[in-house]
């Protein structure tokens, strides 16, 4: 097949770019002709890519005249992230959408050209939870295929100690949809329990969030007791998780599927908030921690250890990704 893959922007290696590569790469070794047309490609992204062509357009404008011009050389066209999925709509292309949120989530109520646009794709999504705000939003059916995980890479044994005192982890962007200022809530709760306890924040920052941060362990008296990391390789990730107790996950109901799952292969009792999008695998499936409060996270952070690794290792695997996800492009 000759694949066309349509992500607007490349701009950082998150979990979104990292199931990009993964299928492009497992594509192309099946022999499949894979393009990505994009408005920016990372250094680090580009790096990981085997032999996909790309295109970089200048701005998103050129990006949908491409699209338009050069779709129908391909035999199905697999779209990302937002607005991408308004790029091939009416052209009567053959669409496949790996929505990872479903667009409109905190805007006014799509309208009836993009309810449109959307009927006419495959669409795949990685969970219940997506699935059902999906139909909810679009009124349209969407199959079920979760992501996979490195997990040999975060299982591996460093044999790496603990940190002396009780440390607790969050990784993912400082940013308002991660919801460290909840994490924080949490974690001065936390430490009434366990007054040596201490947080590791591990990210890059978006500015005005990151402030927002930054006051609030002030106002806490929290300087000492919280840690921000913001260059992190995934070498010096999995090194931190080992050496952590507990993985913390207030996260909103955008983004953090990886990072959850990816804490998990590191043998690292996870808590999550019930509004991520994980939550539902978590609860079918009897892995991790789903907390509805912050009271509910101290709770079980102090009493529920439930790491889930072997599940991850024999559920969340790559392969079965994209092997599924060829299924739907043919």
């Amino acid at each position: 097949m000759k694949i066309l893959l349509i992500n607007p922007s490349i701009w950082i290696y998150g979990g979104a770019e990292r199931v990009i590569v993964k299928l492009a790469n497992y594509l192309t070794d099946k022999h499949h002709e894979v393009t990505i047309i994009t408005t920016q490609l990372c250094d680090e992204v580009r790096k990981d890519l085997k032999e996909t062509r790309l295109l970089i357009c200048e701005d998103n404008d050129e990006l949908a005249y491409f699209v338009k011009e050069i779709g129908s050389d391909f035999d199905v066209i697999n779209i990302h992230n937002e607005p991408g999925y308004l790029l091939t709509f009416p052209r009567k292309f053959k669409v496949v959408w790996l929505c990872n949120e479903p667009p409109h989530l905190d805007k006014p109520e799509p309208n009836e050209l993009e309810k449109q646009a959307v009927k006419h794709f495959k669409v795949i999504v990685a969970d219940e939870f997506n699935k059902k705000r999906l139909d909810k939003l679009y009124d349209v059916d969407s199959k079920i295929i979760p992501y996979g995980i490195d997990y040999d890479f975060f299982s591996k044994d460093l044999g790496v100690d603990k940190f002396e005192d009780f440390t607790v982890i969050q990784a993912g962007f400082i940013a308002d949809t991660k919801n460290q200022l909840r994490t924080i809530e949490i974690f001065k709760k936390l430490r009434e329990k366990i007054p040596n306890a201490k947080l590791k924040l591990v990210g890059k920052r978006v500015s005005e969030y990151f402030e927002k941060v930054k006051d609030k362990i002030i106002e806490y008296g929290l300087m000492g007791e919280i840690e921000y990391i913001e260059f992190c390789d995934r070498e010096k990730l999995r090194a931190l998780y080992q050496r952590s107790h507990a993985a913390l996950f207030p996260i909103k109901s955008q983004g953090g599927w990886l990072s959850v799952f990816e804490a998990m292969s590191a043998r690292l009792p996870v808590y999550v908030s019930e509004e991520a999008t994980c939550s539902s695998i978590l609860k079918e499936h009897g892995v991790g921690s789903v907390c509805a409060t912050d009271d509910d996270f101290v709770d079980k952070i102090t009493s529920e250890h439930n790491c889930g690794a072997e599940w991850v290792k024999e559920n969340l695997t790559w392969d079965k990704f994209c092997q599924e996800f060829e299924k739907e492009l043919k």
